[in-house]
């Protein structure tokens, strides 16, 4: 299966993505890469094969018409004939091959505190529509990996949230909309964007506020908290940052996850 990035036509990625694609000693050394990993150039040197870490937001121009998973949700119709994946990058399908904790894992002694990450399934849904999958891809990406940099919890959001994203609608949807949103902002702030951004916080909104009130205190939920808030964050005033800041800390406290 190709990665993910490779679907998307020259014509929709744009003619500069492919340079940002390239590994690290490839663009120093001013020569092709083929992009796979390791590529041939790195793997004939013996050298470590890993992309630019300065690259950061970089912008795809990838249009989508509208947000793929909402389908889900605006429309009764159903698709008959199997599923099948979307091409995707190996970060996203690497998700798919979570291990069950072993039965040690799982034994906690008196004196101990169970582990406050959830249990993860061994099997996730597949992310079957291409809008989606490149707003996760993106996630993973660029948004998870901003979470992570001061938390000493190693990368729960890098690596924890994508996996929760693929078995937890209200996961997925603050993923993508975190994604979008920032999409949107470096984007050029396109209308379509925006509008593909709205769409996915809209869905995210409405589902987080039937699950605050179905259930107690979820990982999930908080996480998805965090993730909406910071939708609205990005694109609001710093003047308005404590309002935003406040109201999420107050629902949480309410909720008894603070």
């Amino acid at each position: 299966m190709p990665p993910f990035r490779e679907s998307i036509s020259k014509q929709v990625r744009g003619p500069s993505s492919r340079s940002k694609l390239a590994c690290e000693p490839c663009r120093k050394s001013h020569v092709k890469c083929d992009q796979s990993r390791p590529c041939a150039l790195c793997k004939r040197r013996g050298i470590d094969c890993s992309l630019c870490q300065d690259v950061t937001f970089t912008a795809l121009e990838f249009k989508a018409p509208a947000a793929g998973l909402l389908k889900d949700f605006v429309s009764s119709k159903t698709v008959e004939g199997p599923a099948t994946f979307v091409d995707e990058t190996e970060e996203v399908a690497d998700l798919y091959q979570v291990t069950s904790p072993s039965v040690e894992a799982l034994s906690v002694s008196s004196d101990q505190h169970p582990s406050p990450w959830p249990v993860l399934s061994s099997h996730g849904n597949p992310v079957t529509d291409a809008t989606d999958a490149f707003f996760l891809w993106r996630y993973i990406d660029f948004i998870g990996p901003r979470f992570d940099m001061f938390d000493d919890t190693p990368r729960y959001f890098s690596t924890v949230m994508p996996q929760l994203a693929l078995n937890d609608t209200l996961v997925l949807l603050a993923c993508v909309a975190a994604a979008a949103r920032q999409y949107y902002l470096v984007n050029d702030q396109q209308q379509h964007n925006h509008e593909q951004a709205l769409t996915y916080y809209n869905a995210a909104i409405r589902l987080l506020s039937k699950r605050l009130q179905d259930s107690g205190p979820d990982p999930a939920v908080f996480a998805s908290c965090l993730l909406i808030a910071h939708c609205e964050m990005v694109e609001s005033k710093a003047t308005a940052w404590d309002l935003h800041l406040k109201g999420t800390g107050d629902l949480l406290k309410m909720l008894g996850m603070g």
